[in-house]
Formats: structure tokens, C-alpha cells, sequence
């Protein structure tokens, strides 16, 4: 099922997405100011102009995906219940919403993280136990800084 979000719509609660799990791609009509969507995947630009990832569909195919890079957050509840196995992340992530973006994703098995062991070492990621975080080399990737991610029960 297609989700289209009307030009007027400026905020949708976190908790709407818990129950469109029917939900396949995301489209944002021409002339919202809030919303985009790229490959079926809502984002959104935050007061600072930061591109924040608002929802990956629940019910949207495949079992990988990859934040694009220039993307700053990830809002709560944007990985609920997906049906990832492998997700990719780049170092320039600044804040997740860790008390909800993963929630109930239970098939997330490996989070790939590309940066340096440096801001490896200062990320966390609060996911499901047995859900494996491993660093790949990205000497190009920006500064996260400390306590960007909170507390963490994920095997690294």
C-alpha cells in the first residue's frame, strides 16, 4: 500500500506509524514544506536544515538499506518493525531517537557503521540483543561526537 502525504500535512505523530504496518512506499504531494521522500522513505529537513529520516515502511521490500550519508537523525520510531537484516550507517549521524527508532525491529540482525575506530568508539547504539555492530573504514566520514547514541545492549 502507497502512503501519500498531502502538501498541508507538517507533522505526523510518531505513534501513527506503529499502526500502518500495510504500508509499502512513502510519496509527499508537491508543495509540502516539511516532507520528502526518497526511494519511498520519508525524510524531512529539521529547523537547522538537517535531513532527518522520519520512516522507513514497515511493509517496504527488502532486507538492506543504507542511511544516506548526508542524513543528520534518525526520528523516533523510523526503523519500527522493519524487516531489515542489514542496515548501514554513516559516521555523520549526530542523534537518534534510540528510545524508539528500533523498536520491535526484531529481524535487524547486522548494523554496519562506516567511519573511523575513533568515532566508533564514541557512538552507541541502543538495539536488540544479538543485533551485531561492526565498523567499517570511512577516513572521508564527519566527527561524531561523545553521547551521540545512548546506552547500548548490542553485541560489537
Amino acid at each position: 500500500m502507497f502512503l501519500y502525504i498531502p502538501s498541508y500535512i507538517t507533522s505526523i505523530d510518531g505513534h501513527a506509524k506503529v499502526y500502518a504496518d500495510q504500508v509499502t512506499s512513502i510519496s509527499v504531494l508537491s508543495g509540502n514544506t516539511k516532507y520528502y521522500a526518497e526511494d519511498g522513505v520519508l525524510f524531512s529537513k529539521n529547523y537547522y536544515g538537517d535531513k532527518v529520516i522520519e520512516w522507513y515502511p514497515e511493509g517496504r521490500g527488502g532486507t538492506e538499506y543504507t542511511i544516506p550519508r548526508d542524513t543528520k537523525y534518525i526520528e523516533q520510531f523510523a526503523f519500527q518493525r522493519c524487516n531489515l537484516e542489514k542496515l548501514y550507517v554513516y559516521a555523520g549521524i549526530e542523534k537518534v531517537d534510540m528510545s524508539w527508532a528500533f523498536s520491535s525491529a526484531e529481524s535487524l540482525e547486522t548494523i554496519y557503521f562506516y567511519g573511523t575506530e575513533e568515532q566508533f568508539n564514541n557512538t552507541v547504539f541502543n538495539v536488540y540483543e544479538g543485533v551485531e555492530v561492526i565498523r567499517l573504514d570511512d577516513p572521508d566520514a564527519p566527527l561524531v561526537d561523545d553521547g551521540v547514541f545512548d546506552a547500548t545492549n548490542a553485541t560489537v
